[in-house]
C-alpha cells in the first residue's frame, strides 16, 4: 500500500538521475496479518505485473515480505532485490535496550533476540494507512497499550514496518527514546553500495518518479501531501 512512500522518499532524496517506478497494492495491503503462502500467491501476481516495466532493480519497501519471502523473491526474479529489514540483530549486539514495533508477521522472525522487546501490532499499519487516506490522526495509546501500562523505557525503537515511517514523529513524541531507527536507512545503504561508482552522485535533472497500479493517482497524492512536502 502506502507504507514503501517512506523508502521511495528517502531514495529519491539521496540517489540522483534515477527513474522510479513505484507500485502500491493498496488492494491488498496491509500485508502484516496474511499467511506466507497467500502472500506469495499475490507477490507472485505483482512481480508478473512489473515485469512489463523492464526494470534494472526492485526495492521490496514492505518489512512483511522482505522477512516473510524475500529468497523467494530473489530466486523468482532476473534483477537484483533489496528487502526492507529492520537491523535488529546489529542493535540487539549494542547492548541498548531497545523496542521493536513491527506487524505480526514480522515479529515472529526476531522474538528472542536479546535487548529486544518485540511488540507485534495487528492493525496499526492499516490504520495508518485509512488515517492517512481518510485523513484521521491514529490513536497510539491504543495500539501501544501494552508498553503504556509497563511504563518502560527505550534506548531505541526500531520502525519494523514501513507504515510506521510516515508516523515515526508521533511515535517518537509517544515513547520519548533517544533515537528512532528506520528500516528504509539500511535499504538506502544496500542501494548505495551497488550505485556508489554511478552517476547517481552527480545531480544533472530531477528523478523522474511514475506511480502506477489501480490506486496510484490517490497513491501519488498522498506521496506529494504527507512524504515529500513533510
Amino acid at each position: 500500500g502506502i507504507g514503501g512512500l517512506s523508502v521511495l522518499a528517502k531514495l529519491n532524496e539521496n540517489l540522483f538521475n534515477t527513474k522510479f517506478v513505484y507500485f502500491g497494492d493498496s488492494e491488498n495491503a496491509p500485508y502484516g496479518n496474511r499467511g506466507v503462502e497467500e502472500l506469495w500467491s499475490i507477490t507472485i501476481s505483482n512481480l508478473v505485473y512489473l515485469n512489463q516495466f523492464n526494470l534494472d532493480a526492485l526495492v521490496v519497501a514492505c518489512n512483511t515480505l522482505s522477512v516473510t519471502l524475500y529468497d523467494r523473491i530473489k530466486d523468482f526474479s532476473s534483477i537484483e532485490v533489496y528487502p526492507t529489514l529492520p537491523p535488529v540483530e546489529s542493535v540487539s549486539s549494542s547492548g541498548e535496550r531497545t523496542l521493536l514495533l513491527s506487524t505480526v508477521n514480522t515479529a515472529k522472525k526476531y522474538l528472542g533476540c536479546p535487548n529486544v522487546k518485540v511488540l507485534g501490532l495487528k492493525r496499526l499499519a492499516y490504520e495508518i494507512e485509512m488515517g492517512l487516506t481518510k485523513g484521521y490522526k491514529v490513536d497510539l495509546s491504543r495500539h501501544l497499550s501494552a508498553i503504556n501500562s509497563s511504563n518502560e523505557r527505550f534506548s531505541s525503537v526500531i520502525l519494523g514496518c514501513t507504515h510506521y515511517e510516515l508516523i515515526k514523529n508521533e511515535i517518537f513524541d509517544h515513547l520519548k527514546p533517544n533515537k528512532i531507527i528506520c528500516a528504509s536507512d539500511l535499504v538506502l545503504n544496500n542501494v548505495n553500495k551497488t550505485f556508489k561508482k554511478s552517476n547517481r552522485y552527480i545531480k544533472t535533472n530531477e528523478n523522474e518518479v511514475a506511480f502506477i497500479g489501480k490506486h496510484a493517482k490517490k497513491i501519488e497524492k498522498l506521496y506529494k501531501k504527507v512524504v515529500k512536502d513533510a
